[in-house]
């Protein structure tokens, strides 16, 4: 049984370990999955150990009524159904003005959603 075991665990050395529901480490923080996707309901579902959230529903990006990711600079973008809304903070659009990233070219884009 020992031999067992042992050959068990060496198969498994340098492969990702297989990840079901409910919460995992990542390394800079905790992600939460639901049927291999980013999912929670009464919370975010990434949460960086630097303050970075993300809100996801069935592996998209999704809040009503607060904001989806909150960045650990202070700013915060608002997504629903996977699009963006808007974003506030440091050279992003005022709060209330709503974004469609469909419409904007790529470089427009980049500028209402830096990193």
């Amino acid at each position: 049984m020992r031999q067992t075991m042992m050959t068990a665990a060496s198969e498994n050395l340098g492969k990702p370990p297989k990840m079901g529901n409910g919460r995992h480490p990542t390394g800079t923080g905790y992600v939460y999955l639901r049927n291999g996707v980013k999912h929670r309901e009464k919370g975010p579902a990434e949460i960086g150990h630097n303050g970075y959230e993300a809100w996801y529903q069935h592996g998209i990006k999704h809040r009503v009524g607060g904001p989806a990711v909150t960045y650990p600079d202070g700013r915060t973008e608002y997504w629903e159904k996977g699009q963006l809304i808007r974003s506030s903070g440091p050279n992003g659009p005022a709060p209330g003005t709503k974004v469609n990233m469909r419409s904007m070219s790529l470089k427009q884009r980049q500028q209402v959603v830096k990193p």
